[in-house]
């Protein structure tokens, strides 16, 4: 604490000094016949501190007004939804009139696809700025959609790489959500997305894919937008999703609120799984029947008492019930399973910032969150006959806690401070199978704590070299508890100290030409279902458990990254890493013809990727996005090592039919190969779409088939006396249709950062996917 209280005096002495050194920045707002503009948003961002940015809007006369500006380098971007961005930099060191800023109208150019690079601004910081609001490429589609045709980003139905890297992290404005969350925002509602491919420490050690960051419009007393979502495939209907969006703002007070359900959802899969030993050949067919259904809604309020001090209360609530249903047979046996599953959970978070100065270049920020989930199922097994049941119970507590502390020390540095804390317990109470012994009975805890610290420092060098350096301190316990048979609980504990640099050269910002280069020790800690020994079945002879015995990986990564211009990037992508998790396949002792799948930390890894983007538009109408990776990769573990290439090419294109008519296409393709856990085949997925815009978008259709054409996965695994063939047999063509209506009503009321709480996600250690 006096840490913290002198920190603070430091904090509070460096400021005093800055707010007796404000400027005034005030201006007009005009298009090429001098016409004023209204409601023009006009945004000054410092050059030095990406984080010290200013706001406002012109007024009926086109005029505007920004108070309290620190001396130093800015960039002012002017936005209307009519009108071309304008961009410029600034150098501001006392009161300053801009005078008339002209604004080139573009309606005449909705009818063609613009290329992205004029919705985009390259920060110094390494950050990508792409405009949404005005943006024709985002006209009509869901967001997912249109963040496809954005040149760092790889979009698929489960997760967004960015760069060719996973593990991403998505936050709307400040505050982290999950990628189900952000499919459901619509473009409609944005003003603009950052881009972060290295972000700093406060984002955790774990953001390794990259930042995707969605800032929401800043008009409306009311906006919002209704959607209705369908999907359908070859059995028929398979899920209907009615979602509203709602964000209200009233002078100091704001709220936010999301509300989505699925009240019908089925999924059908059948795989076909060949095991041939020396002995014997056997085929199992399964296939697996699921129904869904959901219900979520997440709250946020918030109250600003002042620009540079305001509190965030939050929380939100989650219910799903599934029933599931599996047949599986070899020929000789038949084994069918029947569940109902209930899981429920809630979550609440508090936030506040003290800003320090009216800039708010420093403050002090505190959040805390907890959440609650519970699961019930219940399950039945027939087994040739023989009945059986089982009845699996988890409940959980999460809480955790992240104080910051951000302040600059010069004009064109910064430095910041962190602590995290986070601690998780886990109950389970099973009942097993009795008589068929396919679940055993179980009562055990996991519990984990995580311990950080960080601090990192950053400096902008004659506005064109940004330089980020950072260490971190990572320490994680985990307690595994059996209750019923002691002997097997385990306690471990790791540690280590995280340092990672970037540096970026902005060699020419309007060209888009510029280098990066990065380096990031990092740890993954396994998702923490893979350490709790539950008993999965994905067939009448394969099943899958989890390790209670496993160790984080720990990752070197490197890469270096340059952009020629806005059509053509380049880069190289390295990443070693020790004590990597594989999911390995074992032959079960105890029963005859049966194999399980476990997670476990196998040897190292080292991988190098090499990737070429090229972003185009070959004619007035067509839009095309396309990306080259050559990956080679060795891997090694006791008694077993391997050595694959790949090459991946994916290209997604964008067709401007009319003024309220989109298409797409999408093509990917890949060769086949292998790794320690399994061979691969490769193959070739083709997906299409229309999307349609009507009154003055307010009204959008998407309508998209993903797979029309595409190739079923195989995988090959290889035992010591035993080969398994693992064929992915399900129809996957699929049919998306999504209404939205977009609304806006009430005052021009400044829009405020709301957070919400992600839910828990719970992996099954299995190959079978």
């Amino acid at each position: 604490m006096r840490t913290f209280a002198l920190i603070f005096i430091l904090i509070l002495t460096s400021t005093l000094y800055a707010q007796n050194n404000t400027i005034v920045l005030d201006g007009t707002v005009q298009d090429d016949k001098n016409r004023s503009i209204s409601n023009a948003t006009i945004i000054i961002s410092s050059k030095n501190d990406s984080k010290a940015t200013f706001q406002t809007v012109s007024n009926k006369e086109g005029k505007f007004k920004i108070k309290n500006i620190s001396i130093g380098y800015y960039n002012m971007k002017v936005s209307h939804l009519e009108y071309e961005t304008y961009n410029n930099d600034l150098s501001l060191k006392k009161d300053t009139s801009t005078n008339v800023l002209l604004m080139t109208k573009v309606s005449e150019m909705l009818d063609e696809v613009i290329v992205m690079a004029k919705y985009s601004d390259i920060k110094p910081n390494g950050e990508t700025s792409i405009r949404v609001k005005g943006n024709p490429l985002a006209k009509g589609k869901t967001l997912s959609e249109f963040l496809q045709f954005i040149r760092d980003l790889d979009v698929s139905n489960d997760e967004i790489n960015v760069r060719g890297r996973k593990n991403t992290l998505y936050y709307l404005d400040n505050q982290p959500i999950s990628f189900e969350q952000l499919k459901n925002i619509q473009p409609s509602m944005i003003a603009h997305i950052d881009i972060i491919p290295h972000a700093d420490a406060s984002y955790g050690i774990n953001a390794t894919g990259g930042v995707i960051k969605i800032f929401l419009r800043e008009e409306g007393g009311v906006l919002g937008s209704v959607t209705l979502a369908g999907k359908a495939d070859y059995n028929g209907i398979k899920s209907t999703s009615p979602m509203a969006t709602i964000l209200y703002n009233r002078g100091k007070f704001s709220v936010k609120n999301f509300l989505s359900g699925v009240p019908y959802s089925r999924s059908t899969s059948m795989f076909e799984q060949q095991t041939e030993t020396a002995q014997n050949k056997t085929v199992t067919d399964t296939k697996n029947n699921n129904r869904f259904k959901s219900l979520r809604d997440n709250l946020s309020l918030r109250y600003s008492f002042n620009k540079v001090t305001w509190l965030d209360v939050y929380g939100g609530t989650d219910f799903s019930w599934l029933r599931s249903g599996q047949n599986s047979t070899d020929g000789n046996n038949i084994l069918s399973t029947s569940g109902k599953n209930k899981i429920s959970g809630y979550n609440a978070g508090i936030q506040y910032q003290q800003g320090f100065g009216k800039d708010s270049l420093n403050y002090f920020r505190l959040r805390a969150e907890y959440s609650k989930n519970k699961e019930n199922g219940n399950a039945d097994y027939l087994y040739n006959g023989i009945a059986d049941n089982a009845a699996l119970k988890s409940n959980s507590d999460h809480f955790s806690v992240q104080p910051i502390v951000h302040f600059k020390t010069t004009a064109n540095s910064g430095l910041n401070i962190g602590l995290e804390y986070y601690y998780l317990i886990d109950r389970h109470e099973d009942n097993g199978t009795t008589t068929l012994g396919y679940i055993p009975t179980g009562h055990y805890t996991n519990k984990g704590y995580d311990y950080g610290a960080w601090i990192d420092y950053n400096i902008l060098i004659k506005k064109k070299f940004y330089v980020y350096f950072a260490l971190q301190y990572h320490g994680t316990q985990n307690i595994y508890s059996d209750y019923r048979s002691p002997e097997n609980s385990t306690r471990s504990w790791e540690d280590g100290v995280y340092p990672s640099l970037f540096a970026q050269w902005l060699i020419n910002s309007a060209k888009g030409r510029y280098l990066t280069f990065g380096f990031k020790h990092y740890y993954s800690l396994p998702n923490y279902n893979y350490r709790i020994p539950s008993v999965v079945w994905q067939s009448n002879n394969l099943y899958s458990i989890g390790n209670t015995n496993l160790k984080k990986e720990n990752f070197y990564n490197m890469e270096i990254y340059y952009s020629f211009n806005s059509n053509w990037l380049a880069s190289y992508n390295l990443t070693y890493c020790d004590d990597a998790i594989r999911i390995m396949t074992y032959q079960d002792e105890t029963r005859n013809g049966t194999y399980y799948t476990k997670p476990e930390n196998k040897g190292i890894s080292v991988t190098h990727t090499f990737r070429i983007g090229y972003t185009t538009k070959p004619f007035k109408f067509w839009y095309n996005k396309n990306g080259l990776y050559v990956t080679l990769t060795h891997e090694s573990m006791p008694g077993k090592s391997i050595n694959n290439a790949s090459i991946f090419f994916r290209s997604d294109n964008n067709f401007t039919l009319c003024r309220w008519l989109d298409l797409t296409l999408g093509i990917q393709a890949e060769n086949k190969g292998k790794s320690l856990e399994y061979d691969y085949n490769g193959g070739f997925w083709l997906n299409a779409g229309a999307y349609m815009s009507f009154f003055n978008n307010n009204l959008n259709v998407a309508l998209k088939c993903n797979q029309l054409i595409y190739t079923r996965n195989k995988k090959t695994i290889y035992g010591s006396d035993w080969t398994s063939i693992q064929k992915n047999l399900s129809h996957n063509t699929q049919i998306n249709l999504q209404v939205t209506w977009n609304f806006n009503a009430g005052k021009k009321i400044r829009n405020k950062n709301l957070p919400s709480v992600n839910s828990m996600q719970r992996n099954v250690p299995t190959l079978m996917k």
